[in-house]
């Protein structure tokens, strides 16, 4: 089969829709499929193009003029695909007999999360996104959440009813491993909380610096934190990731909303426990493993007394997690189920 994924960003794009989308196309191609990306990123627009993007920067329909562009970028190019598959709504205008959403989150779920920290212009932006998230699911054929928590909200709106596919973890790649610092080139405390991600609103990254005042924090980020508080490191090799995880002594990630939340999975896989709210995977997580979710994310009283839990509990919690991941975020599982959807 000939299959087209269409997307924001080229897989080159450091993030966990990209990681996703990186393991899924090198699946397909082991299985003997073609696979081809047409990413935004990589569109040689020209001056009017960008002209309007431009004037456009302050309305959240410049997302739409974007879809429109990729997706005429795509059907000029379109030599017969069986399926495309898409992020979010940039497959919207793309023809094709068989149409996959990938739908990692949903906007109107995230504005109204944060509600309470953005101006009432912000949000409307968001309830904007989520409205053409939901245009682009009437016109896809089947549409594919990550979270439980991802799937009841789907479901809540009455919109087209989606599968749910948890994310594969390679934990071959993904495991504890000894003596993990002398091989990582950082120069990193000897103790030390880890935080992966943007600083994004909805990542509640305000939380994650207040933490700073009592317990070290690295802040892995291409995004600058803009305090002192923490130790800033911009980007570390793919291949450095389990090291870093391994070196840490947990992963905090209080956010106020995710789809899932990879840099928690690939932490568990390493035994490095997390400390997570109930958002994304946090629903099932919260399941198997309570004592590592927050009730509340900004409350730093109860990030210290989880702090405190965990490190005094750590082998054990630390087995928990790897197990955890293993038995439901299999890659092997997730490969087939995707072949399934896609190949039926």
């Amino acid at each position: 089969m000939k299959i087209a994924f269409i997307l924001p960003n080229s897989l080159n794009f450091i993030g966990g829709a990209e990681v996703f989308v990186k393991m899924l196309a090198d699946a397909l191609k082991r299985h003997g499929h073609e696979v081809s990306v047409f990413a935004f990123s990589d569109l040689k627009l020209n001056l009017s193009q960008k002209i309007i993007l431009s004037a456009m920067r302050f309305f959240p329909y410049r997302e739409l003029y974007k879809a429109k562009l990729l997706g005429a970028h795509f059907n000029k190019k379109n030599n017969g695909f069986d399926v495309v598959i898409s992020s979010d709504y940039y497959g919207y205008y793309a023809k094709a007999p068989k149409k996959i959403m990938l739908l990692h989150d949903c906007y109107r779920d995230i504005f109204e999360s944060i509600r309470h920290k953005i101006s009432y212009p912000y949000y409307l932006w968001g309830q904007h996104l989520g409205h053409l998230q939901e245009k682009s699911m009437k016109k896809s054929d089947i549409v594919v959440v990550f979270s439980r928590h991802v799937k009841d909200y789907v479901t809540s709106r009455g919109l087209k009813e989606p599968i749910l596919i948890h994310h594969g973890i390679d934990t071959r790649k993904f495991r504890p491993i000894k003596n993990a610092r002398s091989k990582l080139s950082l120069d990193l405390p000897k103790n030390f909380l880890l935080y992966v991600g943007s600083n994004a609103p909805w990542k509640n990254v305000e939380t994650v610096i207040k933490t700073a005042d009592f317990y070290k924090v690295v802040f892995l980020s291409r995004a600058d934190p803009e305090s002192e508080k923490v130790q800033w490191i911009k980007s570390v090799k793919d291949s450095e990731m389990p090291l870093l995880y391994n070196c840490a002594d947990i992963l905090l990630h209080p956010a106020y909303h995710e789809g899932f939340g990879y840099a928690v999975a690939e932490a568990m896989a390493c035994g490095t426990p997390p400390i997570f709210t109930r958002t994304g995977y946090g629903d099932e997580i919260a399941d198997a493993i309570p004592e590592i979710i927050l009730n509340k994310p900004d409350d730093t009283a109860e990030i210290t007394e989880k702090i405190s839990y965990i490190l005094e509990n750590r082998s054990k919690i630390s087995k928990k997690c790897r197990n955890f991941i293993k038995r439901n975020n299999d890659v092997v599982e997730w490969e087939k189920k995707f072949l399934k959807i896609i190949e039926e």
